[in-house]
């Protein structure tokens, strides 16, 4: 199956039943998209133009949940557990 014909949970379904190889890369490439890197360090106005006199601000990153892309396919985290 092509993988960017997957557009749903049935679609996740049918893939399991034949090809479960594809099912668990796919799955866990889903699993890794539940959490993205944020960063969330506070930048003063200007900063990042090419004339800014200011200091360098260096970034801070946090992690944070983001569930938008497994909704897509009808999943929830317990889907993944």
């Amino acid at each position: 199956m092509d993988l960017s014909k997957i557009r749903s949970r049935t679609d996740l379904e049918r893939l399991r039943q034949n090809d479960a190889a594809a099912h668990a890369a796919f799955m866990e490439r889903l699993r890794q998209s539940m959490v993205v890197q944020v960063d969330v360090a506070q930048y003063p106005e200007g900063y990042g133009e090419p004339d800014y006199p200011g200091p360098i601000v260096e970034p801070q990153f946090e992690q944070r949940e983001n569930l938008s892309l497994i909704s897509r396919y009808g999943l929830t985290p317990a889907d993944f557990s």
